[in-house]
């Protein structure tokens, strides 16, 4: 059984703490300033013959008044974003400068031409593609929002060269709906980007977004509310369209956050929706 260190502290994962104890787990956080959440805990409870659903608490600094569950600001560096479906190229750049919203942010540039010779439409689309700290367990982020800034430096953004049919953002979890996955989107067509410097503020809730129905035959649908909170406890990846025009464009993204609605006890996820059949992913 993995144990403590002799501070008391827990050094590893799988530490088992027995009921009859009365010991307590208690979160010494860091001293500096976090953007987000400070961590995450996972446990289970187990009677010695059935062991629980996990239980999993994040912890967030009362000082965090925005609510931001995880965040890139790009002040730094690139922070693992990247991009896919631009050919050979998913490599971003990292820009220190500012123009009017955007303030030490990422871009890249169409590195792939697919056009469709009788429609005109862009065939192969590229996106920003969001780091691991981004994706996993983000329940607590239902009826929060999803928040970003794009802006472009090259291309032309006038209505005739816009991609019209795209997706603007893709959600996806591919470990959920029992193991068969899910997709969500938001279309291009809800907005009206045209290049210049644009704060979006999406709400993840199942009334905002479209579910794929993974036929060409079949419509694109609302999820249910559970869907979008199963959705939200597996995120695979979060994708941002980059490709707007049907032609070559240079665009940036800044200021990426996930929020939750309320931080403290408040119970931001619907308990109708929590699991009730440990175990089979229900």
């Amino acid at each position: 059984r993995p144990k403590t260190e002799p501070s008391g502290r827990i050094s590893r994962t799988g530490h088992a703490i027995p009921r009859t104890s009365k010991h307590r787990v208690v979160y010494e956080a860091p001293n500096k300033h976090v953007s987000g959440s400070f961590a995450t805990i996972r446990y289970t409870v187990s009677d010695g013959i059935d062991t629980s659903a996990e239980g999993i608490v994040t912890f967030i600094s009362d000082r965090n008044t925005d609510n931001v569950l995880v965040s890139s600001d790009f002040s730094d560096n690139a922070d693992g974003w990247s991009v896919v479906g631009n050919g050979a190229s998913s490599a971003v750049t990292h820009e220190r400068s500012s123009h009017q919203l955007l303030n030490h942010f990422i871009y890249a540039a169409d590195a792939r031409l697919n056009i469709d010779p009788q429609t005109g439409r862009d065939r192969s689309a590229w996106y920003f593609n969001a780091p691991a700290k981004f994706l996993g367990f983000s329940a607590y982020a239902y009826n929060g929002k999803l928040s970003f800034t794009l802006g472009a430096f090259s291309g032309d953004f006038s209505p005739a060269r816009r991609n019209s049919d795209l997706n603007m953002v893709v959600l996806e979890c591919t470990t959920c709906n029992l193991g068969k996955g899910m997709r969500f989107a938001k279309k291009i067509s809800e907005f009206n980007f045209d290049g210049t410097p644009t704060r979006f503020n999406l709400a993840l809730n199942e009334k905002q977004w479209l579910k794929d129905p993974n036929s060409v035959l079949s419509t694109w649908t609302a999820p249910t509310q559970c869907e979008m909170v199963e959705l939200l406890s597996s995120l695979s990846s979060i994708r941002i369209l980059g490709d707007h025009t049907n032609f070559y464009e240079t665009v940036a993204l800044d200021s990426v956050q996930l929020t939750s609605p309320v931080v403290g006890h408040k119970h931001v996820i619907p308990m109708t929706c929590l699991c009730i059949h440990p175990g089979t992913q229900c």
